[in-house]
């Protein structure tokens, strides 16, 4: 197996205003401009309307809106006819937290039974703000605070083939099939005893029919389609539940119905203090994939790996693979099941990745790919339109102009603290809970505060000089180690003595993986928080320093 190494790639950004059809009219254009491959956005389902793409809720399926599989085919044969390749961008970290993604419908319909729990990477017992601690999937989706929205008729039920829904403008949420009785049980009252209010309450006294969600919701809806009398009690019982703006009491039904759900709603700007599933960045509507799971990284990645097979893509680039819990092993795994097991090939397929190397940094070793998008390379590029003896004036004036007169590596310092106090808290004081709780186990730190621990946690991740390090065993290697070394050496000189040393010392161990002799059993426990807490770096290194 020869695998394809592209020359000059021209990239296409794939949505309904530039398909399939519309690539494959231009191919000749480019390959006469020298163009080898196409560089194309991803092309597996994304949320309705999306400009990008990179906001996938079906990854098992091609978006439609770009063209269906005739399409591809089409625009494969003719770069076949010019002999030019594929490279996919590939999105393994994050998916659409849409009611258009039947995995996250799942989950928050069906809780800890949802067949598809372990796909994302939620925290399910989180400790709330106010201390109650809540087996639920924080959603800060509202624009106001829950009792404000409520009241004002914003959240509303309804119902359709697909069963029991709340409807918050054009985000639609399902309800846990275990509450379907709340609202079934006002219908029974209004029935009468045969026909329609008998089948209803045969459903509301069989605890298993409630609990298969597909035969409840087909029965309510075959109810719905042939009994007038239920169609008229389903409607006054949801218009009751729905309430009636001026009167709150009106609407105590219906936070009743709210509380039982596997989610709870909340105020947008929440979401930095309380929110427990993992997004990319700060967004919300982006939930993180447990791409680790060997499952979940063969169901996400099916229908890329049959294009692959058959020759239909010769190269993908990765985004954001700082984001994954386990990077090297990805690739690993990636080149595995890319590779022909017939043969001994030790040629690689075509893989990069997009990452940002720091100046001093280089591409782990242990990635297995060809590099990475670039970014160092137009970087070093860009420097040739520079004047360097411009900088001092350049300076001058901006300091003059802003105010600011703060040198370089501490306004960086002071703006990745300030990140992770805006946007990231809830997520770094679970850190430092878990971090808190390794401390147990160590006689001589279990009498650290959780509060100090924190402090040192945060001042080590405000000080790396990179995105994040990729320790995955012990020994930590050389590159990591020195890493790690030289950010908490300067996380200890800018807390000075507001933090006690013998803290950062065990912060120390515990990122070194190097547990003191009696705890040596420790060791895999503390790589979990390790490559956990480097899942979260980047995050920091971005938002402060990029944005």
């Amino acid at each position: 197996m020869v695998y394809r190494v592209p020359v000059a790639t021209y990239r296409l950004q794939f949505n309904a205003h530039f398909t399939l059809q519309d690539a494959r009219q231009i191919v000749p254009y480019l390959a006469e401009l020298g163009i080898t491959d196409l560089y194309s956005s991803p092309l597996l389902r994304p949320r309705k309307g999306s400009e990008h793409g990179y906001d996938i809720v079906d990854p098992t399926m091609l978006n439609p809106e770009i063209g269906n599989d005739d399409d591809f085919a089409a625009m494969r044969a003719e770069l076949d006819r010019h002999g030019m390749g594929l490279v996919l961008d590939v999105v393994p970290n994050h998916m659409a937290a849409s009611h258009e993604n039947a995995w996250w419908m799942s989950v928050l319909e069906n809780g800890a039974h949802s067949r598809y729990l372990h796909y994302f990477d939620i925290d399910w017992r989180p400790v709330a703000a106010h201390g109650r601690v809540e087996d639920k999937v924080l959603l800060p989706i509202l624009g106001k605070p829950y009792g404000e929205t409520l009241e004002s008729k914003e959240i509303q039920i309804g119902f359709d083939a697909d069963g029991l829904y709340f409807s918050y403008f054009d985000k639609r949420l399902p309800l846990a099939p275990q509450s379907y009785h709340i609202v079934l049980r006002e219908c029974v009252e209004a029935l009468p005893d045969e026909g329609a209010g008998s089948e209803v309450r045969d459903l509301v006294a069989n605890d298993e029919v409630i609990a298969n969600s597909r035969f409840l919701k087909d029965t309510l809806w075959r109810l719905h389609e042939q009994s007038e009398a239920f169609c008229q009690t389903l409607d006054r019982v949801l218009a009751k539940f729905n309430g009636e703006q001026g009167k709150p009491e009106t609407f105590n039904e219906l936070d009743h119905l709210l509380d039982a759900q596997w989610y709870r709603l909340a105020y947008w700007k929440i979401a930095s203090e309380t929110i427990n599933y993992r997004r990319f960045f700060d967004v919300t509507d982006l939930v993180g994939l447990r791409i680790e799971n060997p499952e979940v990284f063969e169901t996400r990645n099916k229908r890329i790996l049959e294009w692959i097979a058959a020759g239909k893509i010769t190269g993908i680039r990765i985004d954001h693979i700082d984001g994954l819990f386990d990077p090297v092993n990805y690739l690993s795994k990636l080149q595995l099941r890319l590779g022909d097991p017939a043969t001994e090939e030790t040629e690689q397929f075509y893989v990069v990745v997009e990452k940002i190397l720091a100046a001093d940094e280089s591409l782990p070793p242990q990635f297995r790919v060809a590099g990475t998008t670039g970014y160092d390379f137009l970087d070093i590029a860009n420097t040739v339109f520079v004047d360097p003896r411009g900088l001092a004036s350049l300076t001058e004036f901006y300091r003059a102009y802003t105010g600011i007169t703060t040198e370089f590596e501490d306004l960086v310092y002071e703006r990745k603290k300030q990140v992770i106090h805006d946007l990231f808290s809830g997520e770094m004081r679970a850190l430092a809970m878990h971090l808190a709780s390794l401390a147990v186990a160590d006689r001589n730190a279990r009498d650290f505060s959780p509060a100090d621990l924190q402090v040192a946690l945060l001042e080590v991740t405000a000080c790396m000089p990179v995105y994040r390090t990729y320790v995955r065993e012990a020994p930590v290697n050389d590159a990591d180690r020195a890493i790690l070394t030289r950010a908490l050496a300067e996380a200890r000189r800018r807390a000075g003595t507001a933090i006690e040393a013998r803290v950062f010392t065990f912060v120390q161990e515990v990122l070194l993986l190097d547990p003191p002799v009696y705890i040596a059993t420790e060791r895999d426990t503390w790589l979990q928080f390790v490559m956990r807490w480097q899942q979260f770096t980047g995050r920091v290194m971005a938002k402060g320093v990029e944005d």
